[in-house]
């Protein structure tokens, strides 16, 4: 997720409190349109809290997942995050809705809706399933398994290593702060144009969301100490 930064946070408040207001003006003068507007700052209001929220330091619940070791651990994806993007989503599908069965049977505008009530509405239910079945995170003493409403992926300790927070990411001169990622090298990785860009862009060839509870360094601090710990068993025996 991109950290924003102060103009956007500013421009992202002013935005709000224009259709808050315009929405609600509208409403109480009891004219077309106003809840539309009322519903769409909600969204933006949602998206824009969500987008700030950062997970805090839970230093007693990392030493005690590091402890676990090597006793397989499951760590399951935050349902409330998922629930709430999934909420602004869906109220600004609706909005596009609204606009498409009351704007003129125009070919143009009708196109335009339809487009907008899929391209929201389509992740809307994506994050409503991922809210149902959140992303888990499974790490034993073999290796780690990452899986979410799409695919499942595993890998094998001894082939990845130096796990790491993920605070930016690089798109030619242009450098985007970032949050809830977690980048690792993987030397199974494919070699493809797609996987040089991500290592370009990133630093790491495979990486996957954080949406567990823990911070970006607290999590990869806690799978870097699971792997040092297979590594050396596993060398023991």
């Amino acid at each position: 997720m991109i950290i924003w930064s102060k103009p956007r946070i500013v421009i992202m408040f002013i935005l709000i409190l224009v259709f808050a207001s315009a929405g609600i003006e509208t409403v109480i003068a009891d004219q077309k349109g106003g809840w539309p507007l009322v519903l769409f700052a909600t969204a933006l209001t949602i998206i824009f809290i969500v987008s700030l929220s950062t997970a805090q330091p839970r230093t007693e619940v990392l030493l005690t997942q590091i402890s676990q070791y090597p006793k397989p651990i499951t760590l399951t994806g935050r349902r409330g995050r998922g629930l709430f993007l999934a909420l602004a989503s869906s109220m600004i599908a609706l909005v596009y809705l609204f606009g498409l069965l009351s704007s003129p049977a125009f070919l143009g505008s009708v196109v335009l809706y339809t487009v907008l009530v899929v391209v929201f509405g389509a992740p809307a239910l994506i994050l409503a399933a991922a809210t149902i079945k959140p992303n888990r995170l499974t790490i034993d003493a073999e290796g780690l398994t990452h899986k979410n409403i799409f695919q499942t992926r595993r890998w094998e300790w001894r082939d990845i290593q130096d796990f790491r927070a993920i605070s930016a990411v690089t798109y030619g001169e242009r450098i985007i702060k970032v949050k809830d990622k977690i980048g690792f090298d993987d030397r199974n990785a494919k070699k493809t144009a797609r996987a040089d860009r991500q290592k370009r862009r990133i630093g790491a060839s495979t990486s996957f969301p954080n949406h567990f509870g823990l911070s970006d360094d607290e999590l990869a601090y806690a799978l870097n100490a699971w792997r040092r710990r297979a590594i050396s068993d596993g060398d023991r025996y």
